[in-house]
């Protein structure tokens, strides 16, 4: 199979035995003496290979049988180098970070386009879609959330990455998906359980969130590099077992939040990818376990009540992600049964959680 890394530059063997020696996963005197590589996915802006390899001299370092290519080549979405950097330079020098080992990547800005070279987890690892939660993989999701947190928390950390406070207007544009689907749905009236008292709650809420949002931001030594979208799909789990947990595909749009509060990443997680009964009896455990694996990362007024706070005012991100579905017709009916079902899994935690109390 051919597959070319960019316009020009064809995958070869050589090729991969240069990357996996600059990484120093290959010794000097080691050669790839043939790959073959295998199509895995072919989603509308990514594609994965994997590549099985085969050594002469390999050394003791025992270089990678298998890898993954991710090569990406954004149709119509606004990705930058953040996944490049997500891999490469954000958490560099994190030890056992959740994060897969990567060998090698590049981004070109015109035509805009990257990829990167991965360790292949597919013998030990998969990802959590059509698995329930129970209160280890709570616990241990928000501890892996935790451990990323940690390392770039606080202004002085992320600021060191090309981080910065997010301003209100920021948080415009933000919300500005949002807005843009929240008529549409509201239309759609009691079939999707938006009643007139909902309409106006999230009519407010909306309304409010930029300027709530920034106020918060204020303290931003309580502020992290978040991942933006810890789907089921994003999360990668043993065969058995909760651990080691891995986190993937940080791809933030143009209009994404990416520092802000981590509570963010586990109301993205528990609210809109966990149905409501596994939320109401594990969310505190996967809050709690966020907040000590926090405190021992150096983080230490990580209290578990400022976590649960944060938590509460995040809720509305989980609304806004099921609004933000309705603002194009094609995505509002292609994407129904998805975003009707995290529209109610979030109204619900609203609820529970008595946020209204924060938005009223």
């Amino acid at each position: 199979m051919k597959v070319l890394l960019d316009e020009t530059t064809p995958l070869t063997a050589a090729w991969l035995e240069e990357t996996l020696k600059r990484s120093g996963a290959l010794q000097p005197d080691g050669t790839v003496e043939a790959i073959e590589v295998e199509l895995v996915a072919d989603r509308r802006w990514s594609q994965m290979h994997r590549i099985s390899a085969r050594y002469r001299n390999a050394g003791p370092g025992a270089p990678p049988e298998r890898l993954l290519l991710k090569q990406c080549a954004p149709n119509g979405q606004d990705f930058d180098d953040a996944e490049v950097n997500y891999y490469t330079r954000d958490y560099a020098g994190l030890r056992d970070a959740p994060i897969p080992r990567c060998f090698g990547a590049a981004f070109v800005a015109a035509p805009r386009r990257y990829h990167l070279l991965l360790e292949d987890l597919s013998a030990t690892h998969a990802n959590f879609d059509g698995r329930q939660p129970d209160a280890a993989y709570a616990q241990a999701l928000g501890k892996a959330l935790a451990v990323l947190h940690a390392h770039l928390h606080g202004e002085q950390r992320w600021t060191r990455v090309g981080g910065r406070v997010p301003e209100q207007a920021d948080f415009e544009r933000y919300v500005g998906p949002v807005r843009a689907g929240l008529e549409p749905l509201i239309r759609a009236g009691s079939s999707c359980g938006v009643d007139a008292g909902w309409a106006a709650r999230l009519r407010g809420v909306i309304e409010r969130l930029p300027e709530r949002f920034a106020a918060r931001a204020r303290r931003a030594d309580d502020l992290v590099q978040i991942h933006g979208d810890p789907n089921p799909g994003n999360i990668l789990v043993p065969h058995a077992g909760t651990a080691p947990l891995y986190l993937v595909d940080r791809q933030p749009f143009d209009w994404s939040l990416r520092i802000w509060l981590g509570a963010s990443d586990l109301a993205y997680a528990m609210v809109l990818w966990w149905d409501t009964d596994a939320r109401r009896r594990l969310e505190l455990d996967a809050l709690r376990a966020y907040a000590v694996a926090l405190r021992a990362q150096g983080v230490p007024q990580a209290s578990f009540a400022r976590v649960f706070e944060d938590y509460r005012l995040c809720i509305v991100e989980a609304l806004g992600v099921a609004i933000q579905w309705c603002g194009r017709d094609d995505d509002r009916e292609r994407m129904e049964w998805l975003w009707r079902m995290q529209l109610r899994r979030a109204m619900l935690a609203y609820e529970d959680l008595r946020c209204n109390e924060l938005w009223s």
